[in-house]
């Protein structure tokens, strides 16, 4: 006896059917390759916020190792020039108002020599005179108290900003 057997019993994949699959397929794909992405993009916003607050750790640090106000001569806030301090180079920079209005692009070594692997970032100080009672109140004489911030820029967007006190007596 042979047997034979109709179409309606053969059970396979329709055209339908296969096209649905691969949809399904592309979806799930791209999915996991937007997220495979993000995760990738904010791994490197991350880790660009981790040199920027580096950079701005390590620049505060070497600021606050100098004296409170210039040792040498007749106190000034900023850059004394008889001392040669320009704005040209921190090398001769003796005390932390004179790092006031000091920028850098690339950031500079302790040297004043440019790191070449940090173009298109940025570094800017801002030295102010406050108050001791509220350091976050300005003050337009000194009272023995100023506030240093250091910010770091990367394609001119600000990724970190550290801020300090120094006071004339430690």
């Amino acid at each position: 006896m042979i047997r034979t057997v109709s179409p309606a019993h053969l059970r396979a994949f329709t055209m339908l059917e296969a096209m649905a699959a691969v949809a399904i397929v592309a979806v799930l794909l791209v999915v996991a390759l937007n997220t495979v992405g993000l995760s990738n993009a904010n791994q490197y916003r991350t880790a660009q916020r981790a040199t920027a607050d580096a950079l701005a750790q390590s620049f505060l640090q070497d600021i606050l190792q100098l004296a409170y106000q210039d040792p040498t001569s007749t106190p000034l806030f900023g850059p004394e020039i008889l001392n040669n301090e320009t704005s040209l180079s921190k090398t001769n920079y003796n005390d932390v108002d004179d790092f006031n209005g000091w920028s850098e692009s690339p950031p500079q070594d302790r040297t004043g020599n440019p790191m070449p692997e940090l173009t298109g970032w940025t570094r800017s100080v801002r030295v102010e005179l406050v108050t001791p009672a509220s350091p976050n109140t300005l003050s337009a004489t000194d009272a023995g108290l100023k506030r240093i911030t250091v910010s770091v820029y990367k394609n001119n967007v600000l990724l970190a900003s550290r801020v300090a006190l120094k006071g004339r007596h430690p």
